[in-house]
């Protein structure tokens, strides 16, 4: 997605605060995915974002939200 020209500059921005979000050690898995589940679930409803790009949100949000502490 992130060299996508397709996808909105915010969107590509914010996808890669989640990454971001992902790779950091300080705080449980459970609380790191519920986090960037929030941030990608705001994606999820922006009427801008095309709709190859909506699915592949809508994918990471079913890989974070089995993630457990």
């Amino acid at each position: 997605m992130e060299k996508d020209r397709s996808v909105p500059r915010n969107i590509k921005r914010i996808a890669q605060e989640g990454i971001k979000e992902l790779q950091k050690r300080d705080e449980t898995p459970g609380v790191i995915a519920s986090n960037v589940i929030y941030m990608v679930d705001d994606l999820s409803q922006d009427p801008n974002i095309p709709f190859h790009a909506r699915t592949t949100i809508y994918r990471i949000l079913s890989l974070l939200e089995n993630i457990k502490d």
